[in-house]
């Protein structure tokens, strides 16, 4: 199957995850597009999401021993001028000793300072580049980088020849036994 080249460059907006489906809004041109997936991310997809949690921590100024009650969900990301963005991140804290969930957005910040606003608040190097890891696996799984499905082989109690090698008998037709080169 031949694919399209493309020439449009993609603009995350948000992505979010709760474990079962992954939901992606992204730019791509003058198109806006919202879609739910439910194939499996890559490994790096989820760290890039768990790695927002320390960032959560400072943004909303919880104290550190709240990390183990914060899962993070996603980002949200919007244009705000020129080449600067402005995100926030989603997470989910449970409370009342885990019977109850608070979500939580941290406030939307610009991601890097501005040369005009010298004094306006805007993310750690840290954070934007915490948020950048989240666009950069987003664009990947857009792309078709996914986890694969797991099968797990069973070894054949049959088969007591070498437990570790896995073997296979074929045999090449079209020349009868015994004639060879």
């Amino acid at each position: 199957m031949a694919t399209k080249k493309q020439d449009e460059t993609v603009t995350i907006r948000a992505v979010r995850n709760n474990r079962k489906s992954i939901l992606i809004e992204w730019l791509q041109g003058a198109d806006e597009y919202s879609v739910t997936f439910h194939d499996n991310p890559l490994p790096s997809f989820l760290k890039a999401i768990d790695g927002l949690t320390p960032h959560v921590l400072t943004l909303c100024e919880f104290p550190a021993g709240d990390a183990k009650k914060i899962v993070s969900t996603g980002i949200t990301v919007r244009q705000k001028g020129g080449e600067n963005e402005e995100a926030l991140i989603v997470a989910k804290k449970r409370v009342r000793k885990g019977k109850r969930v608070l979500n939580i957005a941290t406030p939307l910040l610009p991601m890097y300072p501005d040369a005009e606003e010298k004094t306006a608040d805007h993310m750690s190097e840290d954070e934007a580049a915490a948020i950048e890891k989240v666009i950069k696996e987003a664009k990947r799984y857009l792309a078709g980088e996914r986890a694969q499905g797991q099968i797990v082989f069973e070894p054949d109690p049959a088969d007591k020849k070498d437990e570790g090698a896995k073997t296979a008998e074929f045999t090449v037709l079209g020349e009868p036994p015994g004639a060879g080169g």
